[in-house]
């Protein structure tokens, strides 16, 4: 497996988007330059995985990290602005779930957040749950030992029960409703203009 050009995309991946220290303004921030960065560096991957040619990432956690990320996160950057940009949100899920008896409780925070971002972004309540559930989980478990609170885990658990409450009130994302060629609501078209700073 090791000569398997799949399997070296993935390292690739890794190794592009958790290098050297953990960066939240990289990871979340929304740039033209940054998103053609990632297109010409992992457009190819990612119709692979489009079309299920990468459904053996599963058996490593790296490569199953990595698909996650592939999936979820850059389908945001390479197709930011389109239809297309959310066009994998199902499979991304799926794909989290599929490794995450195996695979969740070995991984770093930064890491885990990833894995469970399909979750965070699926338009399904039962999803935004989990996500939340989770989130808690792992806050409670990083004060339990280091006897105080992790500001990281703070953070997302904030991000987490935003998006759960979104999907709860309206029961998808109001803020994709125009890309995805979706009529908003009165009441959705005034959370939008009351929410200008909430990307969700």
């Amino acid at each position: 497996m090791s000569s398997d050009p799949a399997f070296g995309a993935s390292s690739d991946i890794l190794a592009f988007w958790f290098a050297k220290t953990p960066d939240m303004g990289k990871w979340f921030i929304t740039s033209r330059d940054y998103d053609e960065e990632i297109r010409n560096k992992f457009a190819r991957a990612l119709q692979e995985a489009e079309r299920g040619e990468c459904i053996h990432w599963l058996m490593s956690k790296n490569s199953y990290v990595a698909h996650v990320v592939l999936l979820d996160q850059f389908s945001r950057q390479i197709y930011r602005g389109t239809s297309k940009a959310f066009q994998n949100d199902l499979s991304a899920l799926t794909f989290a779930k599929m490794g995450m008896h195996s695979y969740y409780p070995m991984l770093n925070k930064y890491e885990k957040m990833f894995v469970l971002m399909p979750f965070m972004h699926a338009e399904n309540l039962q999803a935004q749950e989990e996500c939340v559930a989770r989130v808690q989980e792992a806050e409670a478990t990083a004060a339990r030992v280091d006897g105080k609170p992790d500001p990281f885990w703070t953070n997302v658990l904030g991000h987490a029960e935003g998006h759960r409450e979104v999907v709860r009130r309206f029961g998808r994302f109001p803020k994709r409703n125009v890309v995805l060629g979706r009529t908003s609501t009165e009441e959705e078209l005034a959370y939008i203009q009351e929410t200008p700073n909430i990307p969700y």
